[in-house]
Formats: structure tokens, C-alpha cells, sequence
């Protein structure tokens, strides 16, 4: 069954470089639509730019190989996407904290306050 995206997806290779460039903090969400916990955690993730209107959320399929790339040629991620759904925390361009698996939105909304925090 498809999964449901709630975040803005990043689909081709010209979506990630300006997402990059803002000095906004950002998470982005690797995921994939065989993924069982992605769907699980899909059911709030319309309501996290609600409760944190101060973030930019963004989507990665993993199985865009263009995308995924240019994610491990940039350097994105500091330990690579190995686990599903994984949430990359980012503010200028460089990781602040790397995320696994599926949480509860309350838990969610902890981590990723605590990895923009100071």
C-alpha cells in the first residue's frame, strides 16, 4: 500500500542543494514505501510543522538512487541511512542529529527540540 507523505518531498537533485543553502533548521526524512514503521509514524507527521512552525521538514525516498547520491556525495549524513525511517536533523547545511526508527510524536517533538537547542 503507498505511503502517505506529509512533508514536502524532495524528488530531484535541484530540491536539495537550496533546501541546503537555508540556515534554517531542517529535518529531513529518509523512508521508503515497503517500510513498515514509516507508515506507522506517518499517521502525525502533519501535525509536527504545527508544533514546531520554527523547522523545515522535508522527505527522501531511499529508493530514489539520484537523490540518495547526492545525499552521500554531500556528505550529508555523518553515519549514512542504514536503518528505516531515519530523521537527519540539519541547520547550515551540517548535521546536528541523526534519528532511527519509529517514536511516538511526543518523543519526536523532544529529540528535535533538544538537537536545535543552544
Amino acid at each position: 500500500f503507498p505511503v502517505t507523505i506529509y512533508w514536502p518531498e524532495i524528488t530531484n537533485t535541484g530540491q536539495l542543494t537550496p533546501a541546503l543553502e537555508s540556515r534554517r533548521p531542517m529535518v529531513f526524512k529518509f523512508y521508503a514505501s515497503w517500510c513498515g514503521a514509516c507508515t506507522y509514524v506517518n499517521s502525525y507527521y502533519a501535525e509536527l510543522k504545527e508544533d514546531l512552525p520554527d523547522i523545515d521538514f522535508y522527505s527522501i525516498n531511499i529508493d530514489n538512487h539520484e537523490i540518495m547520491q547526492q545525499v552521500e556525495s554531500k556528505k550529508l549524513s555523518k553515519e549514512g541511512i542504514v536503518y528505516l525511517p531515519t530523521f537527519l536533523m540539519v541547520q547550515s547545511g551540517k548535521e546536528t542529529k541523526q534519528m532511527t526508527g519509529a517514536k511516538k510524536k511526543e518523543d519526536m517533538i523532544t529529540e528535535i527540540k533538544k538537537a536545535f537547542a543552544g
